[in-house]
């Protein structure tokens, strides 16, 4: 690797650790970040934490700071990875729940690009390259499909699983995936289900089989009109607003007068569909039009099955 005035790794770790500890969070222009070095200094950055739902996630300090500690080696493996006449600098680091963002930039080849990272089982942050398994980008030439994804549990054993198509009027799906995990199950939390089943989905979605347009999750996306989030909103953040979720439910929420019903097939009984980055309207049409005689479209009935077969 040659070495670039702009690496992260002339100065030791413990510099930036340093400037952590001792710059604060705050809100600025929107943003919610701590700057660590002077404007005048080539090796400073920003650490970002996202906002969801008009609230700063403060409780991801903690995680940006194990990025911290380790981003000499997460610049390091970008460097490596890239031509030396672009010899960029990091602009700022984005530090979500289940991945890391660093933004570059070069003033020799003007150009800007952002760099993935997600974290092992042992807590060590993993370079990715520019693009997660699920995202779609002009660099990702394979096509996305939409992903039906659910996730079913018992003693001892969870599962969750997807099922791929090209698009809302597919018979056929273009691929399958499931993955099971062994263990007791996170407890059901009345109100917090995301808790359990969050990280399971993301799980699968790091190992996601081709780039994802959309995802259809089983339930509710909002829990109220005025903006509570369910699983399918904390997912669509989660994702960093990068796929549309459309929620499907079979059962209707206590005082529910927000989701979209749909009617589908022989079936007198309505789905309840929501949404986040897309209409609800166009959400229940997408629905409305998949394949399938009964009120369950076929193909997010393969997704239950996989799962629950996942469990078997």
């Amino acid at each position: 690797m040659a070495e670039s005035q702009h690496r992260l790794g002339q100065r030791p770790a413990a510099y930036y650790r340093g400037l952590f500890e001792t710059q604060p969070f705050a809100m600025r222009n929107g943003s919610y970040y701590c700057a660590l070095g002077g404007d005048d200094d080539d090796l400073s950055f920003e650490v970002h934490l996202p906002i969801e739902f008009g609230r700063p996630r403060t409780d991801l300090a903690e995680l940006a700071r194990t990025v911290v500690d380790q981003v000499v080696e997460m610049d390091d493996a970008v460097r490596g990875t890239i031509l030396d006449e672009e010899d960029p600098l990091l602009a700022w680091i984005e530090v979500r729940e289940f991945f890391v963002r660093f933004e570059y930039y070069s003033s020799l080849v003007n150009t800007q690009w952002a760099e993935y990272f997600t974290r092992d089982e042992v807590g060590v942050w993993r370079h990715r390259g520019m693009d997660l398994p699920w995202m779609t980008s002009f660099r990702v030439r394979n096509a996305p499909a939409i992903l039906a994804v659910d996730a079913a549990y018992s003693e001892g054993r969870s599962a969750v699983a997807g099922v791929y198509f090209r698009d809302w009027a597919s018979e056929l799906d273009c691929g399958r995936q499931e993955l099971v995990r062994e263990g007791e199950p996170a407890a059901y939390e009345p109100g917090a289900f995301y808790k359990r089943e969050l990280p399971l989905v993301m799980s699968l979605l790091d190992q996601a089989l081709m780039p994802i347009s959309a995802i259809v999750i089983d339930g509710y996306v909002w829990l109220s009109g005025d903006g509570e989030p369910g699983f399918g909103a904390r997912l669509y953040e989660a994702l960093g607003r990068r796929a549309p979720i459309i929620g499907v439910a079979k059962t209707k929420f206590h005082n529910d007068s927000w989701s979209q019903p749909v009617c589908r097939g022989q079936s007198e009984t309505s789905l309840y569909v929501t949404s986040a980055g897309l209409d609800r309207t166009d959400a229940a049409r997408c629905i409305a039009s998949m394949v399938g005689p009964h009120r369950m479209p076929t193909l997010l009935k393969n997704a239950d099955g996989l799962a629950r077969k996942g469990l078997v």
